[in-house]
């Protein structure tokens, strides 16, 4: 097989060729990868870590709007809770879409658990927020109005009575200290009522000890109009049985408000929100904790993967130039040593041969330039005949030339005899005609 010129700059190009296109495709592929890592980070890990934070974020926005309107009661702060609950959906959709190309699978059960206990929260905090400022928020608060409050009233409204029937009585000593009493009972019960207010509102015991007390001589003051009932007139008598049946029903409710004011069940909203809304925010915060940390794990991943592929394609690069530059001296030394040297050579020879027909070039080589020297060669040997011919027809031509010259000698002789004959006979022929001429005359 003739390895030629042409072949041999055909796979040294081809070498070349094949190496860049290896190198283009290993850094196609590779820049790819790098992309897809660095579409994953920006697209996937950030925005899902982004997303979570706001999301936790939201998270107790919505308790401390809550936790607001149960102390203020403000409109402002239930729209502020409902449209932070928008936000947080439409920041659990984009983690539902974003879970679509999670690689954890752990991340998407926690997000799972997230939304189900986001709806728990939601569901928690509508309680509380329906329930907050109404009656039925504190149960203490509706004893004292449905049932202490109106039972007060009746006892006070019948004190009263007495107090004023006993004025239009005559001014005993015994009817002065009778009054003293009504009196006695009836502030000390309005003290009593006032202090169950107080601590119901406060929580402070101090107004527990206050009411007892008070209710310590309320009780001492019902003890004495007891005893001294008989000194009552027909509508004294009659208001004293509604006192009676209405203190009879509210002696009891002092000490069961102050129990439920004083148990950790005082405040439904409270309750519901330290029992129900509190802890399922503490879990779902807990799950976003989770689901952040795993993606910053992820995300330490993916870019010790970006920072590989970086000195990957670096390393690439450099070897495909040092592999280029060591590939193209060898074409370069290769080329050298197939081409321009044997064309020196011959150029050489040409000059040292000179005018020297028999000089040969070197037709050995199965390349063109052995082809070249074999023609050459060919042409020279040609030349050779042609110039041995010439050399031949030449000396043929001088020979020729040399008879013909002598031929031409000879006939130029020959002709200068015929032409001193020719006048010899012509002088013949005129004396012949002046004979003639002369015979005629005669």
């Amino acid at each position: 097989m003739r390895f030629t010129i042409g072949k041999r700059l055909w796979l040294g190009f081809g070498l070349m060729i094949a190496l860049m296109a290896s190198v283009g495709s290993l850094v196609y592929v590779k820049v790819q990868e790098v992309n897809a890592v660095q579409a994953r980070v920006l697209d996937l890990r950030v925005a899902t870590a982004l997303t979570g934070d706001a999301l936790r974020t939201d998270l107790y926005r919505s308790l401390s709007a809550l936790r607001g309107y149960m102390i203020l009661g403000s409109d402002e702060l239930k729209e502020e809770r409902a449209h932070t609950w928008e936000m947080i959906d439409t920041d659990i959709a984009k983690m539902q879409e974003f879970s679509q190309s999670w690689t954890d699978p752990e991340n998407i059960m926690r997000l799972e658990q997230f939304v189900q206990v986001m709806d728990e929260f939601r569901v928690a905090q509508q309680a509380v927020e329906d329930i907050a400022n109404t009656p039925e928020e504190q149960p203490a608060m509706v004893i004292l109005f449905e049932e202490a409050a109106p039972r007060a009233a009746v006892m006070l409204g019948a004190i009263s009575e007495m107090i004023d029937q006993e004025k239009k009585l005559e001014a005993t000593p015994e009817r002065k200290a009778l009054l003293a009493v009504m009196a006695d009972s009836r502030g000390s019960l309005a003290v009593g009522l006032a202090s169950i207010r107080a601590y119901l509102l406060s929580g402070d015991e101090k107004f527990i000890e206050t009411f007892r007390g008070k209710w310590e001589i309320n009780s001492a003051r019902f003890a004495t109009l007891e005893r001294n009932k008989s000194m009552l007139n027909p509508v004294q008598s009659k208001a004293f049985g509604r006192y009676v049946d209405a203190r009879a029903e509210f002696a009891p409710l002092p000490e069961e408000m102050f129990a439920i004011r004083g148990s950790a069940d005082w405040n439904v909203a409270n309750k519901l929100l330290g029992s129900e809304a509190a802890p399922r925010a503490a879990r779902a915060s807990e799950i976003l904790h989770e689901m952040i940390a795993s993606q910053e794990e992820l995300l330490k991943a993916d870019a010790e993967e970006l920072a590989a592929g970086s000195r990957y394609l670096v390393n690439i690069v450099l070897f495909s130039g040092m592999a280029s530059v060591l590939i193209g001296c060898v074409i370069a030394f290769v080329l050298n040593r197939s081409i321009t040297k044997p064309v020196k050579d011959m150029i050489h020879a040409l000059e040292n041969g000179e005018n020297d027909l028999t000089m040969r070039v070197n037709e050995e080589r199965k390349d063109e330039i052995g082809e070249l020297g074999r023609w050459f060669n060919k042409f020279v040997v040609s030349m050779q005949d042609v110039i041995f011919q010439l050399r031949a027809t030449s000396q043929a031509v001088a020979s020729a030339s040399t008879q013909i010259a002598a031929s031409a000698d000879e006939m130029a002789s020959g002709l200068q005899e015929q032409e001193t004959q020719t006048q010899q006979v012509a002088a013949a022929v005129e004396e012949l005609s002046q004979s003639v001429t002369e015979v005629a005359a005669k």
